[in-house]
């Protein structure tokens, strides 16, 4: 019986959170092989299981509309290649944030010159992004805020 349990909880979670995050992946070729790649997470349906699990009741809703262009954040960071630097340098990441409607939106984006290129970019946009702290970039901008009162003051 509490292997059934077990189970029947394990499947309920997995269903529910299933929905919670959209990922679509864009790509624009133009006729000489070179584009825009960009990879979009949608992840409203989070923010919405959360609100409907209580969380955050007394917390001040965040509203944030925000555009990173990793050039910017290379000028900081010394741990990219030359190929990373040359390559990634005209990516951004834009984050809209409105958790009064429950919309959380994050686009992350890379022009290419070529196919081969485009290859680099999919298989390490997010990599070089978590190397240039992109997303604590977007953190950051609210840690002068009061503290937290659910958790005495302690961001997760």
């Amino acid at each position: 019986m509490q292997l059934l349990k077990k189970m029947l909880v394990t499947f309920s979670l997995s269903v529910m959170l299933s929905s919670c995050i959209d990922i679509e992946e864009f790509f624009t070729i133009n006729d000489d092989n070179s584009g825009n790649y960009a990879f979009k997470m949608d992840m409203g349906g989070m923010l919405e299981f959360s609100k409907s699990m209580g969380e955050g009741k007394n917390k001040k809703m965040e509203k944030k509309d925000t555009l990173i262009n990793f050039r910017d954040l290379m000028k900081e960071e010394a741990g990219l290649t030359d190929q990373e630097k040359e390559i990634f340098s005209n990516a951004s990441m834009k984050v809209n944030v409105d958790e009064e409607n429950s919309e959380m939106k994050i686009v992350v984006a890379c022009p290419f010159k070529n196919m081969d290129e485009l290859k680099v970019v999919k298989d390490n946009l997010m990599k070089v992004t978590k190397k240039l702290k992109a997303f604590d970039r977007v953190e950051g901008e609210n840690k002068a805020e009061a503290p937290d009162e659910e958790t005495g003051g302690e961001k997760f």
